[in-house]
């Protein structure tokens, strides 16, 4: 499930920007199993399963730090759309339970989603 808007920036440098902060993220080192949220205070069975699973935990940290680096180079309508999808996208999130297959498609789609702000 993909949501995105058609509306894109499309500065160069922002791109480049973007493309340095990812880049410098992958770098620096970070716990293998973390995730975007405090597992001692998970209170669904989507929380739940992320905490349980490193891989999961894992796909979150990326998601939320690729949706961090993204949402810093908008402003205006572009970071008012990019807020508006990813809390719509924690809703079908939500909706997965504490399937692990599809939590791990949801945020497969949505890092694939938050890099298409930003095309290569």
């Amino acid at each position: 499930m993909t949501m995105l808007s058609t509306t894109r920036l499309t500065r160069p440098l922002a791109a480049l920007a973007i493309a340095a902060s990812l880049g410098a993220m992958a770098l620096s080192p970070a716990p293998a199993a973390s995730q975007s949220f405090n597992c001692a205070n998970a209170g669904t069975q989507t929380e739940h399963a992320i905490c349980a699973n490193g891989y999961l935990a894992s796909l979150d940290s990326e998601m939320a730090a690729t949706y961090q680096a993204v949402r810093a180079q908008l402003s205006g309508s572009n970071r008012e759309i990019l807020v508006a999808e990813q809390r719509q996208w924690l809703r079908y999130r939500n909706s997965c339970g504490g399937s692990c297959k599809c939590l791990e498609a949801a945020y497969l789609n949505q890092i694939g989603a938050l890099n298409d702000w930003f095309p290569y």
